[in-house]
């Protein structure tokens, strides 16, 4: 029963927290026009000789943008688990939720999967459209 209830609790949880993520971002003009960057770059890094100057160069502008997307993103990444932080918290003080570290452990594992699970079903959908 206690792992029925982690597994709703993380679902609930994981799709609270991508909702929330991609609501906030879709907002964010920059983001957007910093994955469309990072996108045409990965579609020329395809079509380049791999080991050429401009396939070391693209890989360069790639890693740079990467880490510009996550400096932008950050925040909206805190806000986002927002959800996850209160369940935490409460489970462990409050609720009871966690009696063990393997409960604790199974929550942070399957909220990672249902995140991954709940991004890959929305960005399919924003491609169908």
């Amino acid at each position: 029963m206690d792992v029925l209830l982690i597994v709703v609790v993380s679902a609930i949880c994981s799709f609270l927290n991508t909702f929330i993520y991609e609501s906030l971002a879709k907002k964010d003009v920059v983001l957007k026009e910093l994955n469309k960057e990072m996108n045409a770059l990965r579609k020329k890094l395809r079509e380049v000789e791999v080991g050429s100057k401009e396939f070391l160069e693209i890989q360069k502008k790639l890693l740079n943008l990467s880490k510009e997307l996550t400096m932008k993103s950050l925040p909206k990444t805190i806000i986002s688990g927002l959800p996850s932080y209160v369940i935490l918290i409460l489970g462990v003080t409050y609720l009871n939720l966690f009696p063990d570290w393997l409960s604790l452990i199974l929550f942070i594992i399957l909220s990672m999967i249902f995140s991954t699970l709940t991004r890959k079903f929305l960005q399919r959908k924003e491609e169908g459209k």
